[in-house]
């Protein structure tokens, strides 16, 4: 839920097909969207070159 306004521009189409359209066009920020593990989360060797890198 936002508190903020959203204004969701569609092409033309019939009424009918509004609401569905808007769903696809927001369902990328759905705040439910099962993503990717971010890599930094996932467990790495300490020793390796990636991990100093990141945690130098």
């Amino acid at each position: 839920m936002s508190t903020y306004d959203v204004l969701v521009v569609l092409p033309p189409m019939p009424p009918a097909q509004y609401r569905e359209a808007a769903v696809a066009a927001l369902r990328p920020y759905f705040s439910e969207l099962e993503v990717p593990e971010y890599r930094d989360y996932q467990p790495e060797d300490p020793n390796s070159e990636y991990w100093v890198r990141a945690n130098r």
